[in-house]
């Protein structure tokens, strides 16, 4: 598939779901269910906007097609975020993992 075209729709891995699963619970479990939705949400959204422009954020050193997209509220005095890490895959925008920043994400490879 050529550049020309982005992609219609975001497609969750099985795992990318669990990652934001689990970062709800956390969060739920450190500030409660209302917040922790609004962050999920705002994860989501974030991540949502990446199909008008899926080709600006970098490659990740693993040598595969494989981006990676860095997600931290613009009015966080926190350092962390999370990091989406996906690829382009027709006319999908599949979503492999969603790691919170602290994690090594990095060494990501699909195989």
């Amino acid at each position: 598939m050529g550049r020309s075209q982005p992609p219609v729709r975001v497609v969750y891995t099985g795992q990318a779901q669990r990652d934001l699963d689990e970062t709800f619970e956390w969060n739920a479990r450190h500030y409660g269910s209302a917040r922790a939705e609004t962050y999920i949400q705002f994860l989501v959204a974030s991540i949502a906007k990446l199909t008008e422009a899926p080709y600006s954020c970098p490659l990740i050193p693993s040598g595969d097609a494989i981006r990676f997209f860095v997600i931290k509220k613009a009015r966080s005095r926190s350092n962390y975020g999370h990091i989406a890490v996906y690829e382009v895959i027709e006319d999908n925008l599949v979503v492999h993992h969603v790691f919170h920043s602290a994690q090594n994400w990095l060494g990501y490879s699909k195989n």
